[in-house]
This record gives structure tokens, sequence and C-alpha cells, in this order.
């Protein structure tokens, strides 16, 4: 494509007259820049950088619906849902431009920057419904491969895989006494939907693990959880839904609320989206009210504050990554486990971030709209992951 065709659908782009037949010829010439990065200097050499990084965020930011004008603008937003198709075709520029600014400034060294072709090796996938089930007696099942039907007839239960491909229990009358546990358990770069046999609808993210009884007898309903889920617990006044996890223990009657119990996270969050929770360590207890969170850190404080932003919270059950004002370190982390890679900091990253991306997208893919803010750069080799400023 040469330098005045660019430049003349860069403008159609910016004026919202572009075609679908000429969004799609950006799309394919951004596919062959990743194959052929080298040949991207000599393409741009005649644009006028400062005029296609302001033409790029000008998109950017009439893409975005509701914005607040008083929003801060120093953390530029990138909504991958509802512009990614026009976006695509110039994030390699927009990459290759602040690469190309940031080394210029550098005296004495290389001028010339790496094309996305030298910086991203082996493209990662992103992650997908994915879990093992362990039964009572030790018997380990793939529920990604397992075919549809029933998987299970235990004491008191029959545990079916649906043509949704969730896992879902049916009770049946159980002998007094009798208590049979299962256990599922997702990897990196896994996730899974269930349903109790009580209508509990439980969404575990990726690695985590999640431990219950078939049927659930007696005066409770007790689980255990590690890592990240996110409950719809069946109302039972008679019967309390409890939580058990590594630091603390949730008690609910009906409600919906996402718990992050993740080891290499700070604190153990519990954020309530409706209905009422009662939080308890050691012997201190908080209840929830709706929009508010708790934060228990490893000293086992509670610490309860209404909750900033819901959706970033519960985006990852809705297939996002969706972050405000954050700073790179819980957004990497999320990444990491999402796509089953092994992050570097090789230099202190201080930009913050508000992004809403789809959690369908390749890793690189989104490491690229990551870059369009300018604060960060990233390398990809398979499953190792550089960051930079």
């Amino acid at each position: 494509m040469e330098s005045q065709e660019l430049e003349n659908l860069l403008q159609r782009l910016h004026d919202g007259t572009i075609s679908t037949s000429e969004l799609k010829k950006l799309q394919t010439w951004d596919q062959q820049l990743l194959a052929e990065g080298d040949d991207l200097s000599s393409l741009l050499s005649d644009l006028e950088h400062e005029q296609v990084k302001t033409r790029l965020w000008e998109v950017v930011s009439e893409k975005i619906p509701d914005r607040d004008p008083g929003e801060h603008t120093d953390n530029k937003i990138i909504n991958m849902r509802l512009f990614w198709a026009a976006a695509v075709g110039l994030a390699v520029i927009g990459g290759w431009l602040l690469w190309q600014q940031r080394a210029e400034k550098v005296e004495g060294k290389d001028l010339v920057p790496k094309s996305l072709s030298e910086r991203y090796h082996n493209d990662v996938a992103p992650g997908g419904d994915r879990a093992i089930l362990t039964l009572d007696n030790g018997t380990t099942i793939d529920l990604t491969s397992a075919q549809n039907g029933t998987l299970d007839v235990s004491s008191g239960a029959v545990a079916q895989k649906e043509k949704q491909g969730e896992l879902t229990y049916y009770a049946r009358p159980i002998k007094p006494g009798v208590h049979t546990y299962h256990l599922v358990t997702t990897p990196r770069g896994g996730q899974y939907r269930l349903t109790l046999s009580d209508g509990t609808i439980v969404w575990l993210n990726a690695a985590s693990s999640l431990r219950y009884p078939v049927v659930f007898a007696g005066p409770t309903r007790h689980v255990e959880l590690t890592g990240e889920a996110y409950f719809e617990v069946k109302p039972d006044e008679l019967k309390p839904f409890i939580v058990k996890t590594a630091a603390s223990q949730v008690k609910v009657l009906g409600t919906a609320f996402n718990l992050n119990t993740y080891a290499d996270e700070p604190d153990q969050r519990i954020t309530l989206v409706h209905g009422s929770v009662e939080i308890s360590r050691d012997n201190a207890r908080q209840r929830l009210k709706p929009g508010e969170q708790a934060q228990i850190n490893n000293a086992g404080q509670i610490h309860v504050m209404a909750a900033s932003d819901i959706e970033s919270v519960t985006a990852w059950k809705e297939g996002s990554f969706v972050f405000r004002d954050s700073p790179i370190g819980p957004l990497l982390r999320q990444l990491a486990r999402w796509y089953n890679i092994n992050i570097t900091i090789e230099q202190p990253v201080t930009q913050k971030f508000t992004v809403d991306i789809s959690r369908t997208e390749s890793l690189s893919q989104v490491l690229q709209l990551l870059e369009m803010t300018g604060g960060v750069h990233f390398t990809i080799d398979g499953s190792n992951v550089g960051v930079q400023p």
C-alpha cells in the first residue's frame, strides 16, 4: 500500500466515511506488516508522525460512548469490543511510531525500533472452557473432552455435562450420613461453569478450584474455594450457603458476589453485587451491602469500602478484561493466568491503564492494543513475555 493511499484511508476512517472493503484493506495490510515487519519503516517514512498519532487517538476517543467530559485523559481508553475492527489496522502504525520516537531520544544507541515481527514470536491463543472433575473415589474426568451426558451417578446426585458444556448436578434422595464430595479444578488458561445440586450457579476463573458435596445435607451448604469464582446462590433461608477460603469464611442466603482469593494477589476481595453476605475471619465479622467490597489483608484485617467499579471486578465472567485507572500489576496477573504465560517486568512501568478488551483475542492482539497507550511495550517468545516502558 502506498503512503498516499494509507493517508487517504486514515482520513476516511477519522471522518467516519470508510467503507467495509476499505476497512478490510487496512486489516489485511496490518496482517502483512506482522509478517513483513522490515518493510514498515520505508512505508511510513513520508508520513507526518505526529499527524498520524493524533489521528489514531482521535479515532480511539470518538469510538467510546458515554465518556465523562471531566475524566482525566492521561490514560487512553481502549475499548476492544466496540471498535476492534477499526483499531486493528492502526495498532501496528501507532506502536511503531511510539517505538521510533522512543528510540530517537536515546543518544548513542540503535535508532531503529524493533518491528512487531521482531518482538512477537509464537503467539499465544486465549484460554477457554477447560476443567478437571475429580470424583469422591479419586477418579478424574477431563470436562473439556468428555462427551455430553451423565458423567457420574453418586449417592444423592447425578452429575451431567450439558449441551452448552457446563456441569450440572441433579439431586436424588440420599441415605442419612452419606457425604460425597466432588472437586472441579481449572488450569491456567481455563474457566468453567457449573450448577450445584441446590441450583446455585458458579463460574470458576482460571487457576481455581471448588470442592463441594454432590448433595447439601444438614443445616448449611458448605463449599471450599481457591482462586476466583462468581456465585449466584440459590436462596434458602433455612440453609445458609458458606464459602470457605484460606483467608475467610463467607456466609450468604441468596446472593450474587465475586470472590477473589488468588495467592499472588495482595489481598482477598469479596465484592457483593446484590443480596447480603457476612464475612468472618477469626473473631472479626463484617456484613456487606450491595455495591460494597471487603478486602482482607495478610494480617487478617477486614476493610469494607464502596466497590468503585463492579463491572471491572466481574468482567472476566462476561468474557472481558476491564480495568479503570489501574497499575499494570493487576492487569499482567490476569493476563498471565488467562494465557498461561510467564511475565518478566524488565523495567518498571508507571503508566496506569483504562481498558476494555475481549478475552477471546490472542495475546498479541491484546498487547498491541495496550501498546497504543504509549506507556508500555512487550516482547513475546511463546509463553515468555517481557515488559518495559
